[in-house]
């Protein structure tokens, strides 16, 4: 879903939210999803952007995954190497992911579970 549709269904708010989760679009294409479209993802988005800013990020990444919710970038269900739009890629934003959620992650403060 483009940028101006998530706005929408959000009723306009949150456009720093839909742009940071989709920034790694670029260089990765489809699989960008890996890196921040995921439960890990919303504690992130929580984590930068304040609590307030989760159900955005849920709403966006849930329109994403028609309805959907990974637990994380290792959740098969979602992410496979068979179903990459490119498995170059995939593997790059894999990878990627592993490293800049485990930075995230580590710095957690006062984030709810989600």
């Amino acid at each position: 879903m483009d940028l101006e549709n998530h706005l929408i269904t959000t009723g306009g708010a949150g456009r720093n939210i839909h742009i940071f989760l989709d920034h790694f679009y670029r260089y990765f294409r489809e699989d960008h999803r890996v890196i921040l479209h995921h439960q890990e993802g919303i504690k992130v988005v929580g984590n930068i952007f304040g609590t307030e800013a989760m159900s955005i990020a849920e709403n966006h990444i849930r329109d994403d995954w028609y309805g959907g919710m990974p637990l994380g970038h290792y959740d098969i269900k979602f992410y496979r190497m068979v179903w990459a739009y490119d498995i170059h890629s995939f593997m790059e934003a894999y990878e990627f992911a592993e490293e800049f959620l485990k930075y995230w992650l580590e710095r957690l403060e006062n984030v709810p579970n989600y």
